[in-house]
């Protein structure tokens, strides 16, 4: 997927209805987008966005930890939460992970199921 894809891709699952564009946010590509991921514990499709540390491409052989942050509309934007992983990393305060966005259902009852083991 080109970068362009991405950002155009990636700004609406992670804003929701909000506009991307309104917060600035460029997005790279570091970013990769899974639309419409199947999960057999869910009952719908996600879109899934994963960033990739630096050091990612070229360490090939290695295995990455994985943060997975869920209801993901905020992840990116709002909390940046790769700008605050990548100086971390460079600096060796934190080893490089990959930070994984699960976008929530889009609904309240969507919202329910993903944060209760059961159906009410």
């Amino acid at each position: 997927m080109s970068l362009a894809a991405v950002c155009l891709a990636v700004g609406p699952v992670m804003m929701g209805s909000q506009a991307a564009l309104a917060q600035d946010r460029a997005v790279t590509e570091d970013f990769r987008l899974h639309s419409a991921f199947l999960s057999k514990f869910l009952s719908q499709p996600r879109d899934v966005v994963v960033w990739l540390p630096p050091g990612y491409a070229t360490d090939v052989d290695r295995h990455f930890p994985v943060l997975y942050m869920h209801d993901g509309a905020n992840v990116f934007v709002s909390w940046r939460i790769d700008d605050i992983a990548k100086p971390l990393i460079e600096s060796g305060a934190i080893e490089p992970l990959l930070v994984v966005m699960v976008a929530n259902g889009g609904t309240d009852r969507h919202r329910f199921d993903d944060y209760t083991p059961t159906k009410p």
